[in-house]
């Protein structure tokens, strides 16, 4: 025989050689009937596998068992005793527990110490007495003694900012000053730089400055409320007089006549006063604060 046919022909397989391991079956085609009855009874699968490789892929999605056709035998005696089913219903007020994060509890805080709880401890360490014994003697933190040590007995606020042009002295005086004169109540902000005294020194001051110190000391802009009619008995019998006279008049004469309350039409005042007072409204009604008709 040619040596080349040699070669090229398949070596036979002897009885006695062990037979090759078949390829595993993937696991997507892995079914009941892909086992081989000659190969023996078929193992038992895991309880941990029966989800999976006891359903087709190729059959689509595995369908969900219910809960009323759940046995004892898709349960695996090897993890101990099934339980029952009473203990696998979770209540829904359980359940809105579970999501709910839980709150942390905060602690008690140090009550909020007085001035008198200032002194009290001011005067303990005067006399040497260690934070250790005042706070066992008064429940004071020792945080909150230390504090104190180094701090005032009123907390002090400090303004931040830009500071006032004027200042709280010449504001009060400045309001004094407004008050003393009935007609300086109906002076603007803007024009009080030129008639104020030179010992104010509010001639480079502006309209806004002025306002500012008017509100330092409670003081504001109002709209001057105008007085009605007297309630005279005298003025009012003159007005019943004025009219019982003069209610035969024809139109004419009536259209000829000059009314108190049309006198803006001969060249006075005919807009709203504005004048100075209080913001608090203890002055509103003064007499110097309100406008006669």
């Amino acid at each position: 025989m040619d040596i080349q046919q040699l070669l090229n022909t398949p070596p036979r397989r002897l009885p006695s050689e062990i037979p090759e391991t078949p390829a595993p079956i993937p696991f997507s085609q892995l079914t009941t009937q892909s086992w081989d009855s000659q190969n023996g009874p078929r193992p038992p699968i895991p309880f941990s596998q029966l989800t999976t490789q006891s359903w087709d892929s190729q059959n689509g999605p595995r369908p969900l068992t219910p809960f009323s056709q759940l046995t004892t035998q898709s349960w695996d005696s090897r993890n101990g005793p099934r339980p029952s089913r009473e203990s696998l219903l979770v209540p829904v007020n359980s359940q809105n527990n579970l999501s709910q994060t839980p709150s942390r509890k905060k602690g008690p805080y140090d009550p909020t110490l007085t001035r008198s709880d200032r002194i009290r401890i001011k005067t303990a360490l005067d006399f040497n007495i260690s934070p250790e014994r005042i706070w066992k003697k008064y429940g004071y933190s020792l945080s909150q003694i230390q504090r104190t040590k180094y701090s005032r007995l009123t907390p002090q606020v400090h303004r931040r900012g830009r500071k006032y042009l004027i200042g709280s002295p010449t504001c009060r005086e400045l309001a004094n000053w407004v008050e003393e004169s009935p007609s300086r109540r109906y002076v603007t902000f803007k024009h009080i730089p030129y008639i104020a005294p030179p010992r104010f020194a509010l001639q480079d001051r502006k309209e806004q400055a002025i306002r500012t110190a008017f509100k330092l000391v409670g003081y504001g802009r109002r709209v001057a409320p105008k007085k009605g009619f007297s309630d005279d008995p005298m003025v009012m019998r003159e007005r019943v007089e004025f009219a019982e006279e003069r209610k035969t008049w024809t139109p004419q004469r009536l259209f000829n006549q000059i009314f108190s309350d049309e006198v803006w039409a001969m060249g006075g005042a005919y807009t709203r006063a504005w004048v100075t007072v209080k913001e608090d409204g203890s002055d509103r009604f003064d007499p110097a604060c309100i406008k006669y008709k």
